[in-house]
């Protein structure tokens, strides 16, 4: 499939199963994510994988019902920005 195609073709996802990701496709899912662009490369960005039922319970529950879906995930990925590590002329980017 070439980009454009990827592009035109790709869908959202609010339904998950329960089904175990191995660590062979978390990682590569993790690679992809650390793929994107970045200002001036700074790769200002830390992934939390968060694998506890009891956690997605909670993130879903304090951040509403866009967040139900955590509730079905066997994982979640938080991704957080470090501005310690972002440009200093962008810090707000």
């Amino acid at each position: 499939m070439n980009t454009i195609e990827a592009i035109k073709t790709r869908k959202s996802v609010r339904k998950f199963t329960s089904d175990k990701i191995s660590d062979h496709d978390l990682a590569l899912i993790l690679e992809a994510g650390m793929a994107g662009p970045s200002c001036v490369n700074a790769r200002d960005w830390i992934f939390i994988v968060v694998r506890d039922k009891d956690m997605l319970t909670k993130m879903a529950d304090a951040n509403g019902k866009p967040a139900k879906p955590l509730r079905h995930a066997d994982i979640g990925i938080l991704v957080c920005g470090d501005l310690e590590r972002a440009f200093p002329h962008a810090k707000d980017y």
